[in-house]
């Protein structure tokens, strides 16, 4: 579910089976595709990443690994991957509402809200990314408080066992936040619900063929 909120543009709270019978033919729709924008997005992530890091090592690689200079870095990182990944209002305007189009009657009205609900869908991804990424970095460091060494062997295996551990913290935690932004924007926008339901079913279906593709390769 998380992959196809991320990646697709969609997570489907909905486990009814309505949304599998639309009849719109997916498979000539053109791949979807992120914004400009969202790059720069992810590019800035990037290199406040670094700056963090680098001025982090100012109290030394001991403190620079149990602070601020690992775990937050590399989830900003993360965060700004995630977002620059999904879908772009541009190809929801430009490709997947024409193809909706086509054989459904959509009232202008109905696509702004629904292309308003994909904005704020997009920023609640950020949202989530740096409430995760704060929870994570509390985490980390009351973890780190407990058991603090200056062994670099000691070191290097405590915290490669802890940063497995923190990446399934962030993916579960990350995880609750969007299944909660996501219900709470399903119901301010519940006006346009038959159009998210139709897009949760382009992302079932894509998911389906993609599986289906890769079982007949191996």
């Amino acid at each position: 579910m998380i992959t196809s909120l991320l990646f697709f543009g969609g997570l489907d709270l909905d486990s009814s089976e309505d949304n599998e019978h639309s009849g719109i033919e997916w498979s000539d729709l053109t791949p979807s595709a992120s914004d400009r924008h969202q790059d720069y997005v992810f590019i800035a992530h990037f290199i406040l990443a670094i700056i963090i890091s680098i001025l982090s090592l100012s109290g030394g690689l001991v403190q620079w690994a149990y602070g601020t200079g690992l775990v937050t870095p590399i989830l900003l990182f993360a965060t700004g991957l995630i977002y620059g990944v999904a879908p772009g209002i541009n190809w929801y305007r430009d490709e997947f509402i024409p193809h909706l189009c086509r054989t459904r009657m959509i009232p202008d009205f109905e696509v702004d809200r629904f292309l308003k609900y994909k904005r704020m869908q997009r920023r609640t991804v950020l949202l989530a990314g740096y409430l995760t990424t704060a929870i994570s970095q509390v985490v980390w460091s009351w973890i780190t408080s407990l058991g603090v060494t200056t062994d670099i062997i000691t070191i290097i295996f405590m915290l490669s066992m802890l940063f497995v551990l923190m990446i399934v913290v962030y993916l579960i935690v990350l995880y609750v936040w969007l299944l909660f932004f996501e219900y709470l924007l399903k119901s301010i926008f519940s006006d346009v619900d038959h159009i998210i339901k139709i897009d949760d079913e382009r992302v079932a279906d894509y998911q389906a063929r993609k599986k289906e593709e890769e079982e007949k390769e191996n």
